[in-house]
């Protein structure tokens, strides 16, 4: 692994690890004492550890943020960088293009390479409002904590307002290219339509790509199946096209390569 690629491999886990915004944040001490005021006395650190606020750990240190366990961020940027897989391929946004373009493969170091990373918020649990996921699913448990995205085209950390969107994948799709749409509103997490552009980031580092998902699942009457930001047959050379994938031979481990 070169050292550019390990830089930016200990940089994903940072947005992992430290993503979550902390604008309506207390201390574990603060929300502690105020329990018996909230909804419910779980809670939720930034690594994605769910907390009993009524007997918390030993472990936990008393400026620990924590947040209501069925937090969902305003939109916070966490950096403009390139999402790149394995092999130094990043998503590029062809000739800059406007809404629309279908998206492909570069080698990473050039600038339509780059795209402003939004946190939206974590997966929530089940005895919580079911986020973003279709309830009933079992997914949301499943990816419990992890964090989800939207990547804004942004050259020069300059936005565009145009997000990579799943709006070509359709019900009964099994895999379709990859466009940009007009970024959803930073106060519209919970409406379907922005979920087109929402993608969860795995322990794993991959993508998987939230409404896209919950149409697959529909359509396949299984809870088990996945839709996943990737490659096609043609492999993630320069020029080849990004897709959803719901053949797992083809997801690819993102990083953020700044």
């Amino acid at each position: 692994m070169n050292i550019r690629k390990f830089i930016a491999y200990l940089a994903s886990l940072l947005f992992v690890a430290f993503g979550i915004t902390s604008s309506v944040a207390a201390t574990a001490r603060a929300t502690a004492a105020t329990t018996a005021r909230q909804h419910t006395a779980m809670g939720i650190t930034s690594s994605g550890q769910i907390i009993d606020l009524a007997n918390p750990p030993s472990w936990l240190k008393p400026n620990t943020l924590i947040h209501p366990l069925n937090y969902q961020s305003p939109d916070s940027l966490l950096e403009n960088a390139q999402p790149c897989d394995g092999n130094d391929q990043c998503i590029n946004d062809w000739y800059g293009g406007g809404q629309g373009t279908l998206l492909r493969f570069w080698a990473e170091g050039v600038t339509n390479n780059y795209w402003n990373w939004w946190y939206e918020g974590t997966v929530t649990t089940p005895d919580q409002p079911p986020w973003p996921f279709t309830a009933g699913t079992g997914i949301n448990n499943y990816y419990q904590g992890r964090p989800v995205y939207k990547f804004a085209f942004a050259p020069n950390g300059n936005g565009t307002g145009n997000c990579i969107s799943q709006q070509l994948f359709g019900y009964g799709d099994n895999g379709a290219q990859v466009n940009t749409t007009t970024c959803a509103g930073g106060s519209a997490q919970t409406l379907d339509g922005s979920k087109y552009q929402y993608f969860v980031y795995t322990n794993s580092f991959t993508l998987v790509a939230v409404h896209a998902t919950n149409d697959y699942v529909s359509s396949r009457g299984s809870n088990s199946v996945r839709v996943w930001l990737g490659k096609g047959f043609s492999g993630d050379g320069n020029g080849q096209y990004l897709y959803l994938v719901s053949n797992s031979t083809y997801q690819l481990a993102w990083s953020a390569f700044l």
